[in-house]
């Protein structure tokens, strides 16, 4: 593909809402595939000279890298995969089956078994008890949009689910 020295490179404007990318309408060859149409949907101009695009947009923080996301409420169905929340309740989990089977004696060889603090291990192992349905939505990426490990791992964690339900008030539906 031969590049255009006359084609401009398009204004991208990225804010804390929204993100806005402007075109020029007249080069069609560049982007032959594009058709769009000025309507609600976020695209725009009263330049004839140029085409705007604007979509909605929210910054966030995951598993310590920055994404960009839909708005809240846009696609609630699309997973949020947490893998660092994921790998810590994994993790409690193989922690609590090795204090069943008697393969650790304490949180303190827990520790010493994975390299970490006992006061880690003591942090996560919670997560094990979990309500199945939380379990799952953070598996499969349905976690609240605020949920972050250090949040759940901070939350003093009421045994009985039926008080995690009413405590934390996840709106989990079946994937």
């Amino acid at each position: 593909m031969s590049e255009r020295s006359d084609f401009p490179d398009p204004a991208v404007d990225v804010a804390a809402e929204q993100v806005k990318i402007t075109l020029l309408r007249s080069d069609r060859t560049t982007l032959p595939h594009l058709h769009l149409k000025a309507d609600s949907n976020g695209v725009a101009g009263d330049d004839p000279e140029t085409l705007t695009i604007t979509a909605g947009i929210r910054l966030q923080s995951w598993a310590g890298k920055a994404v960009i996301e839909e708005p809240a409420g846009v696609n609630p169905q699309r997973p949020r995969m947490d893998h660092a929340l994921i790998s810590a309740v994994a993790r409690a989990h193989r922690w609590k089956e090795s204090l069943l089977r008697g393969n650790a004696q304490s949180l303190d060889d827990i520790a010493k078994q994975d390299g970490c603090t006992s006061q880690y291990v003591r942090q996560l192992l919670k997560l094990a008890f979990l309500a199945p349905e939380f379990v799952e939505a953070i598996l499969t990426g349905r976690q609240p949009i605020g949920l972050r490990l250090t949040t759940l791992a901070q939350k003093a964690l009421p045994l009985s689910w039926c008080v995690q339900r009413d405590t934390f008030a996840w709106d989990v539906k079946p994937a």
